[in-house]
């Protein structure tokens, strides 16, 4: 999925793409299916630390995997940058 492709996609939507699943598994196994906080193996989900290479090859980069708790408390604490497009 090219920049282009992304422009037109919300972010929900993009959540939902072939790209996002490539990138989600490729993370996880980089991280070795554990959450890179707790070393949790269930209720994994890939957090974007960063949106600034949301679409580009370097995405991968800022993707991290944590368990749905280890989530929660990083989404509460950081302030919301999540793209509008």
């Amino acid at each position: 999925m090219s920049m282009r492709a992304l422009a037109f996609l919300t972010y929900r939507e993009y959540l939902v793409s072939p790209r996002w699943r490539e990138i989600r598994q490729e993370a996880l196994i980089r991280a070795g299916g554990r959450c890179q906080v707790c070393n949790n193996s269930m209720g994994l989900e890939g957090h974007h630390r960063s949106y600034d290479n949301l679409g580009t090859p370097e995405e991968i980069d800022d993707v991290t995997m944590l368990c749905e708790e280890c989530h929660g408390l990083f989404s509460e604490r950081m302030p919301k940058e999540v793209p509008t497009s």
